[in-house]
């Protein structure tokens, strides 16, 4: 099943880059989303699955 999602998700077909031009904001959400034929709910979707798999957390201001 991961060989298959990684085979089919626009988010492993762009590759690792994809992440730091975003969080970098050298590329806006929405325009990788409109890029990749993502929605709205897909990409945040993609991206929280990429950073547990990845073991990535974001700190929070409290």
């Amino acid at each position: 099943m991961e060989l298959l999602y990684l085979i089919s998700s626009p988010l492993a077909r762009a590759g690792d880059d994809w992440r730091l031009q975003w969080k970098s904001k050298n590329i806006t959400g929405r325009d990788f989303m409109r890029r990749m034929g993502l929605s709205a709910n897909t990409f945040y979707r993609r991206v929280r699955e990429y950073e547990i798999r990845h073991g990535i957390t974001e700190q929070t201001s409290a």
